[in-house]
């Protein structure tokens, strides 16, 4: 363990937890809604009128709250799915579903960007496994076609939490219609923000091809993972996913945040155009123009673990947190910084961030 720590540390990637200091620029609560006084206050009351703080056991115990059940129904209906299975956490329920849908036999292809959750719960899987070129459906159309005669499974996140990309959700699933796949989609850091009505970039596909993955702990402001599909599916995951059935059941008063969160966010739609706003502002700063869809996240690319290091070094006693994400987070010779916006945020703070991050991209 010593010598571990030791290559770790002359790497420049042995981590050390750090508690919050400086403006949020480092966060997944784009919208601010961790600390909404309507959450705080609905779950204050709820506990003090006897909702149980843990659900005492796993679901197909004594753990299957009524409350759990009514949230996932609430979930279904806000994202216009057929059915939802509400877990502990997002990464949970990645790794549950592409651990236990896909069977022997068949084939999963995968974005080369995807979550470490997906990936986990691909390596767990019985199956083959094949990652195309970041977001390049010619190099999926290829896989495909090479393996049009088994059942397939194409695996991407909508929004890429390192690189703050977008995938083609629309093609995707064109692709999925037309040759008979499933398509998985991870919408965890668009929930809440992309789409008509804020339900992710997914919002308006039919679930006929398509499993969405949905995460509370973002822009929801709570916690928890959603996976929305057919009802055939969930019944599935319910009775052959050992995540699910050995795992002891989620909070109550989890699916009560939830629940309370979405109907929070339905009526207050001016935070995620609060949020696209700064979104546009902030490209524009970086680029000098708009040169790409909206998003959150900024990711500046210095290249060697030491110089991400350096640059959050600077930035947080500039007063900014901002955090150095190193590999194995991202592909080697990829360490960066990870510029994260929310609606506390205001243009003369991004601008001072900004200025303090220059010198850094300018190298």
């Amino acid at each position: 363990m010593a010598q571990k720590l030791a290559e770790l540390a002359a790497a420049h990637r042995l981590r050390r937890l750090e508690p919050a200091r400086g403006i949020d620029f480092s966060s997944n609560d784009y919208l601010q809604m961790a600390a909404h006084p309507r959450l705080r206050e609905t779950l204050a009351h709820a506990l003090l009128d006897g909702l149980p703080v843990g659900a005492g056991a796993a679901r197909l115990l004594r753990g299957n709250h009524d409350i759990i059940s009514e949230c996932e129904k609430r979930m279904a209906d806000w994202l216009g799915a057929p059915a939802c299975l509400l877990t502990s956490s997002g990464y949970l329920a990645n790794y549950l579903l592409l651990s236990t849908l896909p069977q022997r036999g068949d084939i999963i292809l995968y974005d080369a960007n995807v979550h470490a959750s997906m990936r986990d719960g691909i390596r767990a899987s019985s199956t083959q496994a094949y990652k195309f070129a970041h977001n390049n459906l010619e190099d999926l159309a290829r896989l495909i076609s090479e393996h049009n005669r088994k059942q397939i499974f194409i695996v991407t996140e909508s929004l890429f939490s390192m690189d703050g990309d977008f995938a083609d959700i629309s093609a995707l699933y064109d692709l999925a219609v037309t040759h008979g796949t499933m398509l998985i989609v991870d919408d965890a850091h668009a929930t809440g923000i992309y789409g008509a009505n804020g339900k992710g970039c997914t919002e308006g596909f039919s679930h006929d091809h398509l499993i969405t993955v949905h995460t509370g702990g973002k822009a929801l402001g709570a916690a928890g993972g959603i996976i929305a599909a057919r009802q055939d599916i969930m019944d599935l995951l319910i009775n052959t996913a050992r995540p699910f059935i050995f795992a002891t059941a989620p909070m109550p008063v989890l699916a009560l945040a939830l629940m309370t969160a979405t109907e929070t966010l339905d009526s207050e739609s001016w935070r995620r155009e609060q949020l696209l706003a700064l979104c546009t502002y902030a490209e524009n700063k970086i680029s000098g123009a708009q040169k790409r869809a909206a998003s959150p996240i900024f990711p500046i690319i210095l290249g060697t673990d030491s110089a991400a290091l350096a640059a959050a070094k600077s930035l947080q006693s500039a007063g900014f947190d901002v955090r150095a994400i190193r590999p194995p987070t991202v592909p080697d010779g990829t360490a960066r910084l990870r510029l994260s916006l929310n609606i506390a945020q205001t243009h003369k703070q991004i601008d001072a961030c900004l200025n303090v991050m220059k010198q850094f991209i300018a190298a």
